[in-house]
Parts: structure tokens; sequence; C-alpha cells
């Protein structure tokens, strides 16, 4: 499960989620250490931005389409089944398959209807690209080696035999724009309903986009404009376990411990790593005291209503109808998943960063 908004595989994107994680104050408006002693605000009402025109061409609409056109293909609806033709790269079997090295069968070697898409990689080198050129209903000695470097030592090198059966395919097709796609795909009833929809979400999401932009550049604004004269006794460190205790049990998720996990999917040493969050972690705590000084300021805080109606238009963000849906999917509340100090802090952000846009100037 991916949470599109609140959490995603990034480093950037996991560690700035953090700046909602720091103890800083409670939403009774009681800080745990006075900001005046570490920060010093500078302008941040009035701050100039500069918007750009935001329309959508004929050929974006386009585009979209046939990206839509090109994602369907293979889908239900849009494959053939296969009669006579033979294998091709890209079609989708239904297999039985059999594996013997020196004539003895071996774990994790057998399969029935195991559904097969070739050239998908899942198979052993040779064993997908010995099956083109096959027909359904044929059953064949394939003849393969696994890899000197395979996982399994007592295989690695090994040349093997595969009986394989073909039960059953089909080849994916790219539908044609038309009046039935846009109806199998869509509530649409006309291409024309459907192509202004299409340039209603192309719009909205540049609009969107346009916003992300506008708060990035004023809040960068904010940041450069503040002075930062030190940092609260531990914050920092306890950003970066934090950021540490995450890792660590997103690496377990996968078998991994967090040196190899940081390795593998961001190409960091533990060196590296480690320096990046110290930076890092710095960073947050300085963006955070900015956002509750001016919170304190401009007296902005987070009423329980406003919480609770931010939590479900949250979750609708990511998908879900409320939290029974994302609790079937996750085991747990979102609440629990992301932290409700956690999700109340980002609330907050949310309400200074809009005021901040809202108090700004579009340059003439």
């Amino acid at each position: 499960m991916m949470i599109k908004k609140i959490i995603g595989l990034t480093l950037a994107a996991l560690l700035t989620f953090s700046l909602a994680a720091c103890g800083g104050k409670d939403f009774a408006g009681n800080y745990k250490y006075k900001l005046e002693d570490y920060v010093k605000l500078g302008e941040y009402k009035g701050l100039e931005y500069q918007d750009s025109a935001i329309a959508v061409t004929d050929q974006e609409i386009q585009a979209e389409i046939d990206n839509r056109l090109a994602a369907a293909k293979g889908t239900e609806g849009f494959n053939t089944e296969l009669k006579d033709e033979t294998v091709e790269n890209g079609d989708v079997l239904s297999i039985d398959f059999l594996g013997k090295v020196d004539g003895v069968a071996f774990e994790g070697g057998a399969g029935e209807d195991y559904s097969l898409t070739i050239g998908s990689g899942q198979f052993i080198p040779g064993f997908e690209e010995g099956l083109i050129g096959w027909k359904i209903g044929d059953k064949k000695d394939l003849n393969v080696a696994f890899p000197a470097d395979y996982g399994s030592p007592e295989l690695a090198g090994k040349d093997a035999v595969f009986t394989v059966t073909i039960n059953s395919g089909t080849r994916p097709v790219t539908p044609e724009y038309g009046l039935d796609f846009v109806t199998a795909t869509s509530e649409f009833k006309s291409l024309e309903e459907y192509e202004a929809a299409v340039k209603e979400e192309l719009l909205q999401k540049k609009t969107d986009e346009a916003l992300a932009l506008k708060q990035n550049t004023l809040w960068n604004q904010v940041m450069e404009n503040a002075e930062i004269l030190g940092y609260p006794e531990g914050e920092a460190d306890a950003r970066k376990q934090e950021n540490i205790d995450y890792y660590t049990n997103y690496a377990k998720q996968y078998g991994m411990d967090l040196n190899a996990f940081v390795t593998a999917y961001f190409g960091m040493d533990e060196a590296s790593f480690s320096e990046y969050l110290d930076m890092y972690a710095q960073t947050i705590v300085e963006q955070e005291m900015v956002m509750y000084a001016i919170a304190k300021a401009e007296g902005i805080s987070l009423s329980d209503k406003e919480y609770k109606d931010l939590l479900v238009l949250t979750l609708k963000e990511q998908g879900f109808s409320g939290e029974d849906a994302f609790k079937s999917q996750s085991g747990m509340s979102f609440e629990e998943y992301a932290g409700k100090e956690n999700l109340q802090k980002t609330f907050l952000l949310e309400k200074v960063i809009n005021f901040i846009v809202e108090n700004a100037v579009e340059k003439a």
C-alpha cells in the first residue's frame, strides 16, 4: 500500500513529512521552548510571486487520450484470445511447468495454470524467450540454464529441463479511440463530453501544480527572510532518530537491514546517509520553528472540527471513502498509521502556508 500524499517512497518526501512530527508546541498554544530564543521572523506578509496563465491545448488533450489508450492495452475487454497464432513477446499465457535438474524435480520448479507475460522477466533467461513461436496446447521440453549468480546455490549455473504446457493465452490490444472506448472506460456517452472532462482534469492538474509552485516559492522566501538563532536542545537529534526508526522498520518489510536498504534505494552509504539525516533534521527544525512562530504571531490554530474535516478530506485525496475503507486495507486507522499529532501539525502547516499565500502580492 502506498499513501500518496502523506507518505511516499522518496527520501525528500519521507523526511519532509517529519516536519509535522516535532514536539515544540501543543495545540493549547503552550510551547516547550521559547520560540523567540531560537527564531526571528522576517517578512512573511506582502511577499511577491509571479503567476502564469493556465491553459490546456488540443495537443495536450490528445496526448492524454493517447496515454489512456496505451494504459488500457491488455486490460479487460482489450485483448484477444490466442487460437492458432504463435506466441509472441507480450502475450499473456496460462502454463503448466515442471523443471528438473539431472532428471530430478527441484523445489519451486513446478506450477499449474501459472499466468506468465512473455518478456516480463519472471523466469530465468531463456525460459520466456523459448516459448516464442509455440502454440496453444503445445507441450514440449525447454532446455535452459540457471545463471551462475542465481540465489539458490544448489541451482546456480546448473542446466535444467522444463516440461511446459501452454493451456491458453491472450494478446494485449491497444484500443482505438472512439465511442466504444469511451463508454467502456467511463460514464460519458459522447466523445464531446469525454474530451471536455479530460480537458477539465488537465486544467485542474495544472491549477494544482501552479498553486504548489506558488506555495513553495513563497515559503522559501519566508525561510530566507527568517533568522535562525539556535536550536532547542535535542530537537534535531529527535527528528533524525524518528527518520532512522522509520527507515529501519521500512527496511524490515523488505527483509533488509537499514544500511542495505539505503544503499539499494537511495545509493548512499552509511556515512553519507547519516550526514544527510543530520542536515535534513536541522532543516526540519528550522522550518518547524518558523511555522510555529507565524502561527503564534497571527493566532493561527487548529480546532477539533477543522482537524476532523481535514482528516476526511485527506482520506478522500488518498482514494479512500473513509476510515473503515482505509482500515480494511491497512489493518489500522489512518490516525494510527500516520499519527494523530503528525496529522494535526501537518494541517497546521497547511493553514500557515495558506495564510502566507492569501497575504502575498502578485507581481504586476
